[in-house]
């Protein structure tokens, strides 16, 4: 693989942005399946204890202790997990490799930064729910009132639609360098800035493609399951989530391949802005 995957000669378009991700993806793709795996199944704890207690799968959802704690474990886990996996894509990007033991320490480190990185993003995303929720819940005003209130939310969570592109960045600052937390949320913030629409649109694209893979996918299975003599409801009800949690685990390290890929294109990106700057006051010195 070229070394200029990561990070990128220059500026690149969202095409080829998308482009050095899938290469990325599909290089690091055997190596990284395992960790994907882990990571679905952390983020499946508290279905499995509810799935054994005999117990709805949204037993958290309703204030049960052991599958709320599951469940934090789980996403501390599969933060974890994905931190290692963007390690051991740059690194597959740069042609070099580490062993797991250093990338798994290396991703520990790094992990009080990413947490709060994450939290920040989490509890920026809740703002939406929780007003809706908070709006749907009130009583004792006019329709009229209740209107003005749904625009009021509107208007107030499109700083919040800003700044995710910047959080998604701050997420690859924290794992790939030194920063700390407050350092690594104003880096990704930085990073976008001039280039939110591109990051976006990278993003969204990226969400179309995995939905179509998804997709096709399932089709796929399901008419494959009668070819190995699955016809009966019960095995397509019990194989189904299944094949959900595979698909995923291929999803994730795709996922955190495009990151990969739009951090590097954003940091070559503004190292050329400050280099054409450092010209421009040369040459007016």
């Amino acid at each position: 693989m070229s070394n200029s995957l990561y990070p990128p000669d220059g500026p690149q378009t969202v095409g080829q942005v998308l482009d050095a991700g899938f290469r990325v993806f599909k290089a690091s793709l055997v190596r990284c399946l395992l960790f994907g795996a882990m990571a679905m199944i952390a983020g499946q704890l508290p279905n499995i204890y509810s799935l054994v207690a005999g117990q709805p799968f949204d037993a958290y959802l309703h204030g049960e202790p052991i599958t709320i704690a599951l469940a934090v474990v789980g996403s501390i886990a599969t933060v974890y997990l994905s931190a290692v996996m963007l390690l051991r894509q740059r690194e597959v990007a740069q042609g070099r490799r580490q062993s797991t033991r250093v990338e798994l320490r290396h991703a520990l480190r790094r992990m009080p930064a990413l947490l709060g990185v994450v939290a920040v993003t989490l509890a920026l995303l809740a703002v939406v729910p929780v007003s809706l929720y908070l709006l749907n819940r009130a009583s004792g005003i006019s329709p009229s009132s209740h209107l003005a209130l749904g625009i009021a939310v509107g208007v107030a969570c499109l700083p919040i639609l800003w700044l995710l592109p910047g959080l998604a960045m701050a997420v690859a600052v924290a794992v790939l360098t030194g920063n700390g937390f407050i350092a690594s949320l104003r880096e990704g913030i930085a990073l976008v800035h001039g280039s939110w629409w591109r990051t976006m649109i990278t993003f969204a694209v990226w969400v179309v493609l995995l939905a179509v893979f998804n997709f096709v996918a399932v089709i796929i299975i399901v008419m494959a399951l009668p070819l190995i003599g699955a016809t009966d409801v019960a095995t397509v009800t019990a194989g189904t989530p299944v094949v959900f949690v595979a698909l995923r685990a291929i999803g994730l390290p795709f996922l955190v391949a495009i990151l990969l890929a739009v951090f590097g294109e954003q940091q070559a990106r503004r190292q050329g802005v400050d280099l054409e700057r450092r010209v421009a006051d040369v040459a007016q010195v």
